[in-house]
């Protein structure tokens, strides 16, 4: 049998996720905004986990305009 404040956590860490994921449900049905069709639809550095160091080494866009974007690390 479980102690009952395993439970409890248990329980406080469901109805914690539920209410995050509730509340964030709503952003889903909104599409790309501002530069979300370039960075995420058609950049090549995201397809694929081997090339993230590349993405260290490049623009922030894949045809290499400039940009002033920040980028943290």
């Amino acid at each position: 049998m479980i102690p009952s404040f395993v439970v409890k956590k248990i329980w406080a860490a469901l109805i914690l996720i539920a209410f995050v994921f509730i509340s964030y449900a709503p952003a889903m049905r909104n599409g790309f905004v501002w530069d979300d069709t370039a960075l995420i639809l058609r950049d090549p550095l995201i397809r694929s986990w081997r090339l993230i160091p590349e993405g260290f080494n490049h623009f922030l866009f894949v045809d290499a305009t400039a940009s002033d974007f920040y980028r943290p690390i």
